[in-house]
């Protein structure tokens, strides 16, 4: 086996959440991956930030909407296989990246930053992770580093994901790696389709310590992958799409999905008819349960199975316990000498959708009051819902 081993982030990321096999064809074989209009579309959105936050730097402004339209148009001059309707999708997202950023010349260090790590594999070998940084800032002290990352993604993950996402903790790794001074690392999500950034509450943030936890995973884990240990472990899912052994004979689990579990859908067409097949099995559902309510009103609860694998259908009493925040502030200004100041945030906020915030609403002296106060988070449910309806 050659010492002269590499590995793409991208490549990084099918083995260690996607596809073993997949990994290996594209990185170790070489086999061309499969592309398609999402992924064309995404390295236009990333185009287009990376020549907005240069215009930025070239002029510095913290930020600048009357350039956005000649730097998108400069973009998609670029990409000429875009549809009009991709074309649409990339305006909106480009408008919301303006609308979310607020660029620092004090800390900018660069964007689309290519840098290298290199991970002991054992007997000898070594393999070098590379890797593009979307964007990169750099505190004024030299010890502090911020990494943004641009997401054209659909949904807005919690945020407590974030701190989680390999992504990015391998970008931290790779900047403390080329960046001796560096001791901290934050990262951020920058949602295109949204204009935020994530985490929206709290910070995701890694020390050298997270790195070399980080790193003595993937020693043994890239060990194996080189080694071809990994090239017959096969994980189906939504990246089948993309990937070259995706026919019969050779991906072993690619017919698999056939009699038992739909395959992953590969294009508009097959989409809808998944989401079809969703609406109708929702409708059977329903139907079913507003007949099975009906019975145990007069019957009683029925009870499906045997043993720990029993199910019962009836009605399941909740219990919930609150604690009145009256009762907690009370709690917390007795025992300041120990916990400090209450977290009043996080211990009182009211949804604007609660009973809480009707009743406040009624009093006309708060109303004012209670419109200036309200905080926008954002969070994303998959479901479907009527074109203009509700969910």
């Amino acid at each position: 086996m050659t010492n002269d081993l590499r590995i793409r982030q991208s490549h990084l990321r099918i083995l260690e959440e996607q596809c073993p096999a997949f990994a290996y064809a594209v990185n170790v074989q070489g086999v061309p991956s499969i592309s398609g209009p999402g992924a064309y579309r995404g390295l236009a959105v990333h185009d287009f930030f990376a020549g907005y936050v240069k215009h930025l730097h070239r002029t510095k402004r913290q930020t600048d909407f009357e350039a956005l339209d000649s730097i998108l148009a400069k973009t998609l001059q670029k990409y000429p296989a875009l549809t009009l309707e991709q074309h649409e999708d990339i305006r909106s997202q480009a408008k919301n990246l303006v609308r979310g950023f607020v660029f620092n010349p004090d800390t900018f260090y660069g964007v689309e930053t290519p840098l290298e790590l290199q991970v002991d594999i054992g007997a000898g070998r070594t393999v070098t992770i590379t890797g593009r940084l979307d964007f990169l800032e750099v505190g004024p002290q030299g010890n502090v580093a911020w990494v943004g990352d641009v997401k054209s993604n659909h949904v807005i993950w919690p945020d407590s994901q974030v701190c989680k996402d390999f992504q990015l903790r391998v970008y931290a790794a790779l900047v403390f790696a080329n960046m001796p001074g560096i001791e901290r690392v934050y990262g951020r999500l920058l949602m295109s389709r949204y204009g935020i950034g994530l985490p929206q509450k709290g910070e995701a943030s890694w020390d050298r310590e997270d790195t070399w936890q980080l790193l003595e995973h993937l020693a043994s884990r890239l060990a194996a992958h080189f080694e071809g240990r990994l090239k017959n472990e096969r994980v189906p899912g939504t990246w089948c799409g993309y990937c070259p052994l995706r026919r019969p004979g050779k991906c072993s689990l690619y017919k698999s999905y056939y009699g038992t579990t739909p395959a992953p859908p590969l294009n508009d067409q097959q989409a809808r008819k998944l989401a079809r097949q969703v609406i109708a099995l929702e409708q059977a559902r329903d139907e079913r349960i507003a007949l099975l309510k009906d019975y145990v009103n007069e019957h009683g609860p029925v009870r499906v199975g045997s043993g720990e694998y029993a199910e019962v259908f009836g009605y399941h009493t909740r219990e919930s316990e609150d604690i009145p925040a009256a009762a907690i502030i009370e709690i917390l200004q007795n025992h300041a000498d120990l916990v400090g100041a209450p977290p009043l945030d996080e211990l009182l906020s009211v949804n604007k959708r609660s009973k809480a915030f009707k009743q406040l609403r009624r009093v006309p002296e708060l109303a004012d009051d209670l419109s200036d106060a309200v905080q926008i988070t954002y969070s994303t449910t998959f479901t479907h819902k009527r074109v203009g309806g509700a969910e």
